[in-house]
């Protein structure tokens, strides 16, 4: 249950020949360490006026450029349909997911309507570890089914958006050798909650407050696997599946100068901690003022703002990098109550037709330095940044 075959992604785009055939191919390319360059095309459908559009990405990982002796030589693919169903309701979105990617394998089934409300399957395992020796993964998967729902509105002079999630699947994990079989398997149910409220207002012309309040917990008999776990800083694993410069070692955002520096919003987005901190149960509070001082009529630049930040988050009792917080008794404890404080500078460009805010952060304060994202040697460091092209509260 662990593998997703090529052939069968190569399939399911062979049966679509009118949405992809005839489409120009784009060369597409990344870089980790276990593969090092892969090398492919990808080939993408013009959307339909009901909003139906595919995607098909094919690459082999060479090897080049990868500093290990021994590299993984593989096909790479996966395939996107969104909206792949006439159905009733011009609001009604779809999506169906496909991927062997970076030894990881998934599918992911959603339907819903977008800011309203909406219900997935979705089965992600580990193929292969060699792509993901670092503390986030382990070998086994997971099969869950998140329903949410969500509400847009207005409080006054805030405009506020909620979110409510609830999860329930299955985890397995690969221990050994079984006795009859290859391989056995521990499998365990899991459920999560995660609720989530943001809130922006103006206080001028020019500047505005934005508070975003979130928790989650998981709950289960053993701990999860770590890529199911709450994450402190920014978004989890499977959410970082998404984006080949962050999902697998060595990849271009997480290896040499670039470690501890690229900011991916989700969990707590308790910027200036560890990105491999994680826990079972997480609530958090960020708060952003931001004050908009330039706005260029430039087509790559159309507002220049700085912001001034400030994120708290309280932890469970299983908190540490990765799997078991049991396992941690030669690290130092992390502290249940965590905070961090900064500034920073944010550039919203267009580019292609696409709008989008860059942000360069500077998180100078953190009250539990072992565990910052860089400079751990001090609580209070001007040397400790992030880069990040994704709002924190939106």
């Amino acid at each position: 249950m662990t593998l997703l075959p090529p052939r069968f992604l190569l399939i399911a785009a062979l049966a679509l020949p009118a949405a992809l055939g005839a489409q120009r191919p784009f060369p597409d390319a990344w870089y980790n360490d276990a593969g090092g360059l892969t090398l492919g095309v990808r080939l993408r459908s013009s959307a339909s006026e009901r909003g139906e559009r595919h995607t098909l990405r094919l690459g082999w990982s060479t090897g080049l450029l990868s500093p290990q002796d021994q590299t993984v030589k593989t096909l790479q693919a996966s395939l996107t349909l969104e909206n792949p169903f006439h159905l009733r309701g011009d609001d009604v979105e779809q999506r169906i997911d496909l991927f062997r990617l970076d030894g990881r394998s998934g599918v992911l089934a959603s339907i819903g309507q977008r800011d309203r409300f909406g219900a997935a399957l979705r089965w992600v395992a580990v193929h292969d570890d060699r792509f993901v020796l670092n503390p986030t993964w382990e070998v086994g998967g997971t099969v869950e089914i998140p329903v949410w729902i969500e509400r847009h509105g207005t409080a006054g002079a805030w405009e506020t958006r909620a979110r409510g999630t609830v999860t329930g699947g299955v985890e397995y994990r690969r221990p050994g050798d079984g006795i009859t079989t290859r391989t056995r398997y521990d499998m365990q149910p899991w459920g999560k909650l995660a609720l989530e409220a943001t809130a922006h207002r103006a206080l001028t012309g020019n500047v505005t407050l934005a508070v975003r309040g979130a928790h989650a917990s998981l709950f289960s008999a053993d701990p999860l696997l770590p890529q199911r776990r709450l994450y402190v800083a920014g978004a989890d694993p499977y959410q970082q599946l998404a984006n080949p410069f962050l999902r697998a070692d060595g990849a271009p955002l997480v290896r040499g100068d670039m470690a501890g520096h690229w900011h991916e919003p989700g969990g707590g987005n308790l910027r200036g901690l560890a990105q491999t901190l994680s826990t079972n149960h997480l609530t958090s509070v960020n708060v952003e003022v931001v004050a908009t001082v330039l706005r260029p009529k430039t087509p790559l630049l159309s507002r220049v703002a700085l912001v001034g930040f400030g994120d708290a988050a309280r932890l469970g009792g299983e908190r540490g990098p990765g799997g078991d917080g049991t396992s941690l008794a030669l690290l130092l404890p992390v502290r249940r109550m965590l905070v961090d404080a900064g500034a920073g500078l944010r550039l919203t460009h267009r580019l292609f037709g696409m709008e989008f805010t860059s942000r360069l952060e500077l998180p100078f304060y953190v009250n539990d330095s072992p565990w910052a994202a860089s400079e751990p040697m001090d609580r209070v460091s001007a040397k400790r940044w992030l880069i990040g092209i994704a709002p924190v509260i939106r």
